[in-house]
């Protein structure tokens, strides 16, 4: 099968919600795609309950290995020549097509969608990229402002990824998105926003794994 599409999910305790991620891409995604799970060692249940497809493929890391090392080795393993990075917490909504109809024809720029967070019924997915310019930019000419995208639903062309390196290994968990789109800025790759929704149960993930104390621990490490 020609494969348009891999969405790389890496997961790790994220029980029933992971299951929720892959069905919506069941259910809405219109080009030919395959999923690809990296499970960075999970306890629970989150494995046994993914719709069973054969265009779902599991890679057991072996250990928790953190987000950026399993996005790369997803990466590595995929055959699309576009790749979706998906939180498992996240859902895409019924027109994300419109997000990959546009990045298969555009293959030299990264396409970011709408997110919805769940928790606060409100989407912000986007910062300001923490240059001394960019702080000037805000002040003076806001339409200049560089901005980086939160890493739960991205979407990358194969050629593009391996331009910038895939996903910076310096970096367990936090702040490898804000990274990856500085590295894209600094190459003049264009990065679009989408149109597309993703849903996402931001922390959904991390809620059931960490207290909010050791999350804030590994934000501020990264």
């Amino acid at each position: 099968m020609n494969v348009e599409l891999s969405v790389v999910i890496v997961n790790y305790n994220s029980g029933e919600l992971l299951g929720l991620a892959v069905q919506s891409l069941r259910n809405y995604v219109q080009v030919d795609y395959e999923v690809i799970v990296v499970d960075n060692e999970s306890t629970d249940d989150s494995l046994s309950l993914l719709p069973v497809s054969e265009n779902v493929h599991v890679i057991r890391a072996g250990q928790n290995l953190g987000f950026a090392k399993a996005c790369n080795i997803g990466a590595r393993a995929a055959k699309g020549q576009l790749l979706h990075f998906l939180n498992p917490d996240a859902r895409v909504t019924e027109n994300i097509n419109e997000c990959y109809h546009s990045a298969l024809v555009d293959l030299d720029s990264i396409y970011v969608t709408r997110i919805e967070n769940t928790r606060t019924a409100t989407e912000r997915s986007s910062y300001p990229l923490p240059t001394i310019g960019n702080i000037l930019n805000l002040l003076f000419f806001p339409g200049r402002v560089a901005r980086w995208h939160i890493g739960a639903s991205v979407v990358v062309p194969r050629g593009v990824f391996n331009q910038l390196g895939g996903w910076s290994e310096d970096y367990f968990m936090y702040v490898e998105d804000l990274d990856f789109f500085y590295k894209a800025w600094v190459a003049r790759i264009a990065t679009v926003s989408s149109n597309s929704l993703v849903v996402h149960d931001q922390g959904g993930t991390t809620r059931k794994v960490w207290t909010d104390l050791e999350r804030l621990r590994r934000v501020e490490k990264s």
